[in-house]
């Protein structure tokens, strides 16, 4: 190995490479299927607060900035009415074959289904159906896979 791979490897741990935050990811208790990417690993974000409530499905590509949910506390803005701290968490849940464009946002209890892009900058909110196009903040549908345009 040379010097500049032990020293990368010494300074940022599990986030060297996109297979070792991957392993690192998985070893946490996150479900990742094969073939996904992290285009840059240093600068994404992924929710280990509650690992076991992340599922990554097959050749799904994340790319700078990305940032994906499990858990919620704005809540806790609460505390200063009724004394308690509340906190939410959901599922999140990201099917087979998705591309998401840099840093979108990924909240807490959304499904994207399988073979979706997520556009640069969107903020996912709701559930993604299967086979799209989505972009915006919020997210929404903008065109379909097969090339048809999304009928409302």
């Amino acid at each position: 190995m040379g010097i500049k791979k032990i020293v990368k490897a010494i300074l940022l741990r599990e986030k060297r490479s996109s297979e070792a935050y991957i392993n690192y990811l998985r070893r946490l208790g996150v479900k990742i299927g094969d073939g996904c990417i992290i285009y840059d690993s240093t600068n994404i974000k992924i929710d280990t607060q509650a690992p076991f409530m992340l599922e990554i499905g097959k050749y799904v590509r994340m790319t700078s900035g990305v940032q994906i949910l499990t858990h919620d506390y704005s809540l806790s803005v609460l505390s200063a009415v009724c004394g308690d701290v509340v906190g939410s968490v959901e599922k999140t849940v990201l099917g087979n074959n998705i591309f998401i464009g840099r840093n979108a946002i990924i909240l807490k209890g959304v499904t994207i289904g399988n073979n979706v892009i997520i556009g640069a900058g969107s903020v996912v909110t709701r559930d993604i159906p299967p086979n799209c196009v989505a972009v915006g903040n919020p997210c929404r549908v903008i065109r379909r896979i097969n090339g048809e345009p999304k009928h409302d």
